[in-house]
């Protein structure tokens, strides 16, 4: 875990948005349309597969805080009914 925090550049401790600003940065650096090496670039999509939801666990106590029980549940729905949610065929 902690090769996955090196190749993202981040703190063991940071959040989920911390984590989200550091895999940007770092995808846009390696990223090889950009220049950047491959294999670079599939070390930092692994590394942030990786932590994401760790740092979403860490961080649900400020979002129930913030937004509430009722809207986190709505907003998790959300995202899961995006993820799961088949193409129309035409």
């Amino acid at each position: 875990m902690s090769d996955s925090y090196a190749a993202l550049g981040v703190d063991p401790t940071a959040d989920a948005t911390e984590l989200r600003r550091a895999w940007r940065r770092r995808a846009r650096e390696t990223h090889p349309d950009h220049g950047g090496d491959p294999a670079a670039f599939i070390v930092v999509e692994q590394a942030f597969r990786r932590l994401a939801p760790l740092a979403e666990i860490r961080s649900a106590p400020v979002l129930v805080r913030r937004l509430g029980p009722t809207a986190l549940a709505l907003r998790w729905w959300h995202r899961r009914s995006e993820r799961t949610r088949h193409p129309r065929v035409a």
